[in-house]
């Protein structure tokens, strides 16, 4: 995969990647039959539990995933289309990956959802990408504590100025 002009992180394809908890929106057409009467979050949960007893390795191995060679972090994340659908939870395990320098979410659907001030958190950002994403509403202030971030993607959003 081409560095389309030094942008883009060196990483592509998409895997839920958080270091301890499953992720908490639904993936697109994952095939959850709710016919049978189980709630929706019911047979999420179950089809997370049976994906993470099967991903018990080495997460730098997963297709999206890029960790540092020296210690082992998560350095890069890209869960670009991968059907991510829900807003994001300001309590996802997603904003404790404090060593993490690239994430795009761009091209799921957060539907309508309030980008959350927990990014502030991530102070190791150089590149995140949450275009086409159906975010709205307001840029949480404690984004400008990300004082590492070089390149910022919050196109085709719904923002307010």
């Amino acid at each position: 995969m081409s560095n389309r002009g030094g942008s883009q992180p060196p990483f592509s394809g998409l895997i839920w990647a958080t270091e301890k908890n499953p992720p908490t929106a639904r993936p697109r057409g994952s095939g959850f039959d709710e016919s049978d009467g189980t709630r929706p979050e019911v047979a999420v949960l179950r089809q997370q539990r049976r994906q993470w007893v099967v991903r018990r390795t080495d997460c730098c191995k997963w297709k999206g995933v890029v960790c540092d060679n020296k210690k082992g972090n998560m350095i890069g994340l890209d869960l670009s289309c991968s059907g991510l659908i829900g807003s994001l939870q300001s309590n996802s395990s997603l904003f404790s990956l404090q060593n993490l320098r690239w994430l795009n979410l761009a091209v799921n659907d957060f539907g309508n959802s309030e980008i959350p001030s927990e990014f502030g958190k991530l102070r190791s950002l150089t590149y995140l990408n949450l275009s086409d994403t159906r975010l709205t509403g307001l840029v949480p202030p404690e984004t400008s504590l990300l004082s590492e971030l070089v390149s910022l993607d919050l196109g085709l959003n719904y923002f307010f100025v």
